[in-house]
């Protein structure tokens, strides 16, 4: 396993931060709606971060890629650090709209192309010195279908040698007791009384939340399970296997992931849920059924992200996560396999549920 990136840096708790559980409303409004832009400026950790590490890296003068740039905020911040020109790649016109009205309020329009168009028809005259983009997302940082296209910006765009802001992340993995959110799941056996609609509960368990997890939930102590030097790494298929030695008395409930982000040489943010709550949050997997556990008891896990395509090529589910787990405890055996294939009625399992409903309209009456 690597070492670390950087020692975390202590943060002090948010106490300002909402229960733990889901993320606000403010999330489901995608990022055309401008809360979600307001929600991501208000996380100073985020914002101050690429600040820092964009005037820590470009020299004046330098070419900028902003590739996914939304409203332009990176592309403001690399102009506000000295950048000669920036290309700000977005396909959304009304966010390309936004940016163009917020660089020319601060008078950075001349030295800002803007390319509302899909990536692959982009052409730039020249290579550029730095690549920088808000792509990481809470489903395990590289989970985002942005991960290939940043990698493709980078082989297209970036002169040899060139910056990307971020540079690297890594991902972290233990074992959780989280109370509060498998009652999302144990929700469906008790929805509608005097209707079975239990289904719901085998799709649910089969969901990556994003999620603040209780940091006294956790109940071993993590571990590092993937590392991405994004000015090297490829877009392939992560496939982990890693052990926990359970510490404590408590309720297998699942796993939370989450992430530390290089932004550059001397700029590391963590997703940690020990320190103060960033928008990214953190990722749970459920288990389900819960199970008690004590400390000592084992628990093997195998991890699976890929972001290809699946069933055959011409079948597009995005990113898909599977996770298994081996539970050797005092109170028996214990082995649970989810996968979000199973999880959306879009996905695979949806076969499922037209079989059930065909067989029940086969069966006589009476």
């Amino acid at each position: 396993m690597p070492a670390p990136l950087l020692p975390t840096q202590e943060i002090a708790p948010d106490d300002d931060a909402p229960p733990y559980g889901f993320p606000g409303p403010e999330r489901v409004y995608g990022y055309q709606g401008m809360q979600y832009h307001r929600e991501l400026l208000r996380d100073r950790q985020r914002i101050e971060a690429y600040r820092r590490a964009i005037a820590q890296s470009l020299v004046p003068g330098d070419t900028v890629v902003d590739l996914g740039a939304r409203i332009g905020i990176l592309s403001l911040l690399a102009c506000q650090a000295g950048a000669g020109h920036v290309y700000l790649i977005e396909r959304s016109h009304p966010m390309v709209a936004v940016a163009k009205a917020l660089a020319a309020d601060n008078a950075y329009s001349q030295r800002i192309t803007f390319l509302d168009k899909d990536m692959a028809e982009v052409q730039l005259p020249a290579p550029a010195d730095m690549l920088i983009s808000d792509w990481l997302n809470p489903w395990f940082g590289v989970g985002s279908p942005m991960f290939g296209l940043v990698l493709e910006a980078r082989d297209r765009f970036l002169k040899p040698g060139g910056v990307m802001i971020p540079m690297a992340a890594e991902l972290l993995l233990a074992p959780v007791e989280a109370p509060d959110l498998t009652q999302e799941i144990a929700f469906w056996d008790t929805a509608l009384p005097g209707l079975n609609i239990g289904f719901g509960r085998e799709l649910a368990a089969n969901n990556c939340y994003i999620a603040r997890l209780n940091p006294r939930g956790l109940l071993a102590l993590e571990k590092r399970i993937g590392r991405w030097d994004f000015a090297t790494a490829r877009d392939e298929a992560l496939q982990i296997e890693v052990d926990f030695v359970l510490e404590r008395v408590g309720q297998l409930h699942g796993l939370c992931a989450w992430f530390e982000v290089q932004m550059s040489p001397g700029v590391l943010v963590s997703t940690s849920p020990r320190l103060k709550s960033t928008t990214w949050f953190q990722s749970y997997l459920p288990f389900d059924p819960p199970v008690s556990v004590t400390a000592g008891d084992r628990l093997a896990v195998a991890l699976h992200i890929d972001r290809r395509r699946t069933f055959d090529s011409s079948v597009n589910v995005g990113t898909v996560i599977k996770w298994e787990g081996w539970l050797s405890a005092r109170t028996g055996e214990q082995h649970y396999r989810h996968s979000t294939l199973r999880g959306y009625p879009t996905f695979g399992r949806l076969l499922k549920a037209e079989a059930r409903a065909s067989e029940d309209r086969t069966k006589p009456d009476g």
